[in-house]
């Protein structure tokens, strides 16, 4: 009997259907190959031990898959002279390490792998399994000879290029990450995910504009391979796994949506197939999005094969628009909202009447009478994406204590405040009609979607939860905004953004120079520590004065000045020559008070 082909059969069958195997059958299996073992004591009692490791590791019983898998071992060490046994030593040692993986022990899996790999170096996979433990266990140097090592001796494979890229942009090393991406596209020109890391890559170095170049070739690259395989005329388009990062990727389907509306692209039927274990940061947010997109949870209802489907995908970060230019995601954003605004057309999305019902239904248990209104607030803090933040260290958060003043001035005027958010948030004080629901047992994905939705209008800062109130048309003031280049875009939006000191001038950069790149475009730390500049946040009495502008022009009892329309014209012109666009009003006594600004120094 030829072992090997058995084994090999049986693998390959058990690889496509065990997912369609009950447990019944797995047992009847089990049954029937130890069976066969106790007539086999040559060397296929090897191979059927290792069969049965298969059958157990199906059954996601690991522990007795790891015990025929060393069974199996056992075997061939006391069948000395089988010229199979090479081969069969690779193949055991690699399911040994893929059992203890399985249940998380690293130290076990690398070695299996490392063994699996002196009996068969020329398993591609192998660097990559033994590479992703280092990785997950932080050891980092480890993973990168692993890569360098599978590089020397693949140097035609884009796989190990595009894995060093991966984790060189996850140590925060963006320079490195691209220069891996630009292997990868080197080795393979058709590669449309390193043209779209490439891009990343640059976003998160501070070259927000440069990212621009790979998003374009990408596409052009996609547009050529979709024409190739005929899939240009379907009228189906994907919506990729991207668009999930965070909530304010889900909440630029507001642009995405409209700019089909808008009859900036073809008709098509949009469809989303979420990847298995995709962590959603909102499923309740992102049902709201059906009667426009497709949501398939299971992957076999695809219209398409995965791989065709790459090839008519959308992701996020940029899309092409009727200019013929490649325009990053803010951009695009900002073209969008303003025709849509133009042609006088209404919100995309509504509170749907349960979640009213429901919300109301909380709030009253919360303390707040049904017929109040409410105002959300929300300041950025970084507890919530705690391991991105130690990375990239960011100057988009602010101080909630700051914020008591514009509280304190909502709560005279009659209104609640509802403070939104995450548990890792510092607690508000004991405060009149302010609801710390950020720390509260009610907490859950549609409300969190209900306040946002629901709200007269919405405090924040630039994170993705401001992204959310706009699609239900409710306005935001926007504070502590940074980096003022990538401006708000809806018109109803009024914001207020950070200054930057130069402690070796002495003085405050003008608007012209704090949105001119590269810094108009930066968020991180590190970018205004090398220049020797501060970013000031917002003082209590500025968010006040957002917050008094914003109540004002809600109640209609606010008139901009001739003088005000003018300062605000002058500061669109400074944007629009450092390389930036219109898009949301800079708040009204800001502007006034640091008018000066907008000279040019």
């Amino acid at each position: 009997m030829n072992w090997n082909e058995l084994y090999e059969n049986f693998a390959n069958c058990l690889a496509v259907g065990a997912s369609e195997l009950d447990k019944v059958e797995i047992n009847q299996l089990v049954n029937h190959f130890q069976q066969i073992l106790n007539h086999e004591h040559d060397i296929g009692g090897s191979w059927l031990y290792l069969i049965l490791g298969h059958l157990y590791k199906a059954e996601n019983k690991h522990e007795l898959a790891f015990e025929n898998y060393e069974k199996s071992l056992d075997f061939v060490l006391r069948s000395s002279g089988n010229h199979n046994s090479r081969h069969q030593l690779y193949l055991i040692n690699r399911q040994m390490g893929m059992a203890a993986e399985s249940v998380e022990k690293w130290t076990e899996a690398t070695k299996y792998y490392k063994l699996a790999l002196e009996f068969n170096n020329e398993d591609e996979n192998l660097y990559s399994q033994i590479a992703n433990i280092y990785a997950k266990l932080e050891q980092w140097d480890k993973a990168i000879t692993i890569y360098q090592q599978a590089i020397v001796k693949y140097p035609k494979s884009p796989n190990f290029t595009m894995a060093l890229g991966s984790l060189f942009l996850q140590l925060n090393k963006p320079k490195e990450a691209i220069n891996y991406y630009q292997q990868t596209i080197t080795l393979d020109p058709g590669s449309i995910d390193a043209y779209t890391q490439a891009g990343v890559a640059l976003f998160l170095g501070g070259q927000m504009e440069e990212a621009t170049e790979p998003w374009g070739q990408g596409l052009e690259v996609q547009r050529q391979l979709a024409r190739t395989h005929e899939l240009d005329k379907l009228g189906i388009r994907f919506v990729g796994n991207s668009w999930l990062l965070a909530i304010g990727h889900i909440a630029m389907f507001d642009t995405y949506i409209k700019t089909g509306m808008l009859g900036w692209r073809s008709p098509q039927e949009t469809w989303l197939v979420v990847r298995p274990k995709t962590k959603i940061p909102n499923r309740s947010f992102l049902n709201y999005w059906q009667p426009y997109i497709n949501i398939q949870f299971d992957e076999a209802k695809s219209p398409l094969d995965p791989k065709l489907a790459g090839y008519v995908t959308d992701e996020f970060w940029a899309a092409d628009l009727p200019d013929g230019k490649t325009h990053i995601y803010y951009r695009w954003a900002a073209e969008v909202q303003r025709k849509w605004e133009k042609e006088k057309r209404p919100p995309l999305l509504k509170i749907s009447s349960e979640d009213h019902r429901l919300g109301w239904d909380n709030l009253e248990k919360l303390g707040m009478p049904r017929d109040s209104w409410f105002v959300c607030l929300h300041v950025r803090e970084p507890g919530f994406h705690k391991n991105w933040n130690q990375k990239y260290v960011a100057t988009r958060d602010a101080n909630i204590d700051s914020y008591h003043l514009a509280i304190k001035t909502i709560v005279e005027q009659g209104g609640w405040v509802v403070r939104v958010g995450d548990p890792s948030m510092k607690p508000l004080p004991k405060m009149k009609q302010v609801i710390d629901y950020a720390h509260s047992d009610l907490k859950s994905d549609w409300m969190d979607i209900f306040l946002c939705g629901g709200c007269r209008f919405y405090i924040g800062t630039n994170s993705g939860l401001a992204l959310v109130p706009p699609v239900f048309g409710v306005p935001c003031v926007l504070t502590n905004w940074n980096p003022i280049a990538v401006r708000p875009h809806y018109g109803e939006d009024i914001f207020i953004p950070k200054l930057y000191w130069s402690d070796i001038e002495n003085r405050y950069l003008s608007f012209a120079e704090i949105i001119a790149p590269p810094i108009g475009y930066s968020q991180f730390t590190r970018d205004f520590e090398s220049l020797g500049i501060r970013v000031q946040d917002n003082s209590p009495e500025e968010l006040q004065a957002g917050v008094l502008e914003m109540l004002g022009r809600l109640s209609d009892t606010l008139t901009y000045s001739e003088v005000d329309q003018t300062l605000q014209e002058r500061f669109d012109q400074v944007a629009l020559a450092a390389g930036s666009y219109r898009g949301s009003r800079i708040a009204q006594q800001f502007l006034a008070n640091y008018s000066h600004l907008l000279e040019s120094e």
